[in-house]
């Protein structure tokens, strides 16, 4: 099989590779058969050996998906113990600082490629944020930083209880954020430990990847057994201080007013 461009878009599931054989007038599963795929770069600790894996998985170019890798570009600068950690140069085993505990081991790292001006049905990103220098204060961020829609940042909410953890793309606002196509392909990536934690990235904290039921409660039983084949660091999908924290609409309310 062969991979039009960088991004991997363009192929199209065949239903034995991913459903089985195809049933006459099994409506669905002909759905499933023309939907666009894209590569999936995953890296993990393996638990056994301790060692990291690298692979790379043909998956839906869905929002369920895509949003899950869509988090950081390509050199986004994270805090580590030694110092500034560009993104792209992070392996699962290293060690970054989080904003709630300290110092914590990588499990996993999901890279994709955007591709701009490559739209296409489903696609849930057509655009990056650009977060501006000093626009959170001094040195938040510094310098610029650019995400990917599937990036959750989290701002602390004066007086109320507990930071505020909304998808950046809620946050634009043409000025401290900002709406961009880059001219070329960017390299997005996410970073996921053994339970959620706050990352700091250009001097911004960014949530960690962990599963959430509000972006992939949609999927049928055989999608979800993909998708969760893309993350062999969450270990319990049933446990509740494996996934992230949901936002609430008490959230979205102090963003509307802040």
């Amino acid at each position: 099989m062969t991979h039009p461009h960088p991004a991997g878009l363009g192929l199209r599931a065949s239903n034995r590779a991913l459903h089985g054989p195809a049933r006459p007038g099994d409506k669905l599963r002909r759905q499933k058969s023309d939907m666009l795929m894209r590569r999936y770069h995953v890296s993990h600790l393996d638990p056994l050996t301790n060692e990291c894996s690298d692979q790379v998985k043909i998956a839906p170019a869905i929002p369920a998906f895509e949003l899950a890798f869509a988090a950081m570009a390509r050199g986004t600068l994270l805090a580590g113990p030694q110092g500034p950690v560009a993104i792209e140069d992070l392996r699962p085993g290293m060690w970054l600082e989080t904003a709630d505990k300290g110092a914590c081991q990588v499990q996993w790292i999901g890279m994709m490629t955007f591709v701009p001006h490559l739209h296409h049905h489903g696609d849930s990103i057509e655009a990056l944020l650009r977060i501006t220098a000093d626009s959170f204060g001094v040195g938040r961020p510094m310098p610029d930083l650019l995400l990917g829609p599937g990036a959750r940042l989290v701002r602390e909410r004066p007086g109320m209880e507990g930071p505020a953890r909304l998808p950046i793309a809620e946050q634009a606002d043409g000025e401290s954020v900002l709406r961009i196509v880059p001219p070329a392909p960017v390299a997005l990536y996410h970073v996921g430990f053994a339970e959620p934690h706050i990352l700091c990235a250009n001097g911004l904290e960014i949530e960690s990847f962990q599963p959430a039921r509000d972006q992939h409660e949609g999927l049928d039983a055989e999608m979800m057994a993909l998708y969760r084949r893309l993350f062999p660091h969450v270990r319990d999908w049933d446990d509740p201080a494996a996934s992230r924290r949901v936002p609430a609409r008490d959230d979205r309310e102090w963003l509307e007013s802040a």
